[in-house]
């Protein structure tokens, strides 16, 4: 495999489990506002569903650019702001 993809792959999974450590954090943020375990699971749902269909679509746009190393920084410095 060539290094440059084993360490986009390497930040991926990296970015991926920070991001998953989000939610049990999420969770006792939502309760001590006046939610529950339903609220934030749901609203947690909700985004994975939204994040999966929004990756999807850009992809779909994506195959259509050339010059997709720079989709690929813009596409971190946005997951970067959202979580």
């Amino acid at each position: 495999m060539k290094k440059q993809l084993m360490i986009l792959l390497l930040a991926s999974s990296m970015f991926m489990l920070a991001g998953g450590l989000f939610g049990p954090i999420y969770a006792i943020f939502v309760e001590n506002i006046g939610g529950d375990l339903l609220t934030a699971g749901t609203a947690y749902g909700l985004f994975a569903v939204s994040a999966g269909v929004l990756i999807f679509l850009i992809g779909k746009i994506e195959d259509k650019i050339k010059n997709q190393e720079r989709l690929v920084i813009l596409g971190y410095v946005l997951s970067c702001f959202g979580f």
